[in-house]
């Protein structure tokens, strides 16, 4: 019997970082996290994956699905199209990157021919109905797709995890925390992120003037 998990997460500007920034520390700490999950589920005994195909944090779950196929051969992606072209108005390299998605996808549905304003709503049910577990990306804000699907996924009784993250208005002190609680270390911080580092030095003058 399959055991089916979906994903619904933000879009880029659900992201308080620039999420086509992919050197940046917090979004290899995302995207690290979110494989974490995907193949802890794998090993958990999921064997079919579902995604909506949204740029963002749909993309992003796809993508790892796919690169873990050729470790767990066993397992299938579907790719839920709430309406046909909805790639329409991207920007080229996002249509690039959706098109090679579906084409490596065991499975692609199409609910609507065209565009309707309750697609992306029917799309998220449709997941949620179908899977036994859906991991959220959230950023906490209760408002939205993301927000809605999580709260029908828990009034349908559905297995729920999130991952969280910061919310849009994070400054980069929350923003420092949140990477060390994603278990990003100092080093790579340091390395990597200049906001962040400047947030460090910000602390490290306050413990002085504090001693």
């Amino acid at each position: 019997m399959k055991k089916v998990c979906c994903c619904t997460g933000h879009r880029p500007q659900g992201f308080v970082w620039n999420y086509y920034d992919k050197n940046l520390v917090e979004h290899q700490g995302y995207l690290m996290r979110l494989a974490y999950f995907v193949e802890k589920f794998v090993e958990e005994g999921y064997d079919c994956f579902v995604s909506g195909g949204a740029i963002g944090a749909d993309m992003d779950f796809a993508e790892i699905v796919i690169r873990l196929k050729k470790k767990y051969p066993h397992i299938r992606l579907e790719i839920v199209v709430p309406c046909a072209h909805q790639d329409r108005m991207w920007r080229p390299q996002d249509k690039a990157r959706y098109q090679s998605i579906l084409q490596q996808a065991d499975e692609v549905t199409v609910l609507f021919s065209r565009y309707t304003p309750w697609c992306y709503d029917k799309r998220n049910r449709y997941m949620v109905d179908k899977s036994d577990l859906v991991l959220a990306v959230w950023n906490g804000e209760k408002i939205g797709g993301t927000y809605q699907t999580k709260k029908y996924a828990e009034k349908t009784g559905k297995q729920l995890e999130c991952i969280l993250l910061p919310p849009k208005n994070a400054d980069e002190e929350i923003r420092f925390h949140y990477l060390i609680e994603n278990g990003v270390t100092l080093e790579d911080v340091k390395k990597k992120d200049e906001g962040i580092k400047k947030v460090l030095k910000a602390l490290e003058e306050r413990e002085r003037e504090n001693h």
